[in-house]
């Protein structure tokens, strides 16, 4: 499955790897290298909801399996806490 994401990704089908990484994690969702995948190529295609999401869940798994996760799902997760952050911080403000 990795080398069929990683030939469509090569070929310039995000849509296909993306799919069949999802299709994949689906079907095995403590395998963090594929949920690491998932969540670069959405990241990739801009899809950043649903890249921090999974890169949530990879870092969850990769931890849980006593891997250090690779700094790109780091920063993928920490884009969503610093931007949670912020909208906190704005909306307090708003009410003083």
């Amino acid at each position: 499955m990795e080398r069929a994401i990683a030939a469509a990704h090569a070929a310039g089908d995000y849509d296909r790897a993306i799919n069949l990484a999802a299709r994949a994690a689906r079907v095995d969702p403590e395998d963090g290298g594929l949920l690491e995948s998932l969540a670069m190529l959405l990241a990739e295609d801009g899809a950043m909801t649903g890249a921090r999401r999974a890169a949530r869940r990879a870092v969850t798994v990769l931890r849980e399996m006593e891997i250090t996760p690779p700094s790109a799902l780091l920063q993928l997760c920490e884009r969503q806490e610093l931007r949670a952050t912020r909208e906190l911080s704005e909306r307090t403000k708003d009410l003083h």
